[in-house]
């Protein structure tokens, strides 16, 4: 699924008018197959206008969005995670038979350094098959 496209399903959003705020699950679009949890916080007001209702839409992966409007930006992991799956990871993933899941915190920033979003990314357990 690594050169798969990938389409977003939301699980829950909210917004203050200059934070948005999203769980979901990134699919593949081909067999709707899930690849990554994630819940991030994007500062609106660090977008150009035109992008903000797209990343509302939450239609696609906000790199997606910021690479499709050539929108210069760096991607940067904070930590690196080893999670008990809870209820909105099971929630996401579906009956889970791992112990632990692995994941990363990870920082988007602009080319004049203002965040522009904080991601944390669950990944699915491997398929042992």
């Amino acid at each position: 699924y690594h050169e798969s496209k990938l389409v977003v399903s939301s699980l829950r959003s909210s917004s203050d008018g200059k934070f948005y705020f999203r769980e979901v699950l990134l699919k593949t679009q081909e067999n709707d197959l899930a690849v990554e949890y994630g819940a991030i916080e994007i500062a609106l007001q660090h977008l150009p206008d035109e992008l903000c209702p797209l990343v509302v839409e939450a239609r696609q992966p906000l790199g997606g969005l910021l690479n499709e409007h050539r929108i210069p930006y760096s991607s940067a992991p904070r930590a690196f995670l080893k999670v008990s799956p809870d209820g909105p990871i099971v929630e996401a993933f579906g009956d889970i038979e791992s112990d632990e899941l692995f994941g990363r915190s990870n920082e988007i920033t602009g080319f004049n350094g203002d965040v522009i979003a904080r991601i944390v990314e669950i990944l699915p357990p491997l398929d042992e098959n």
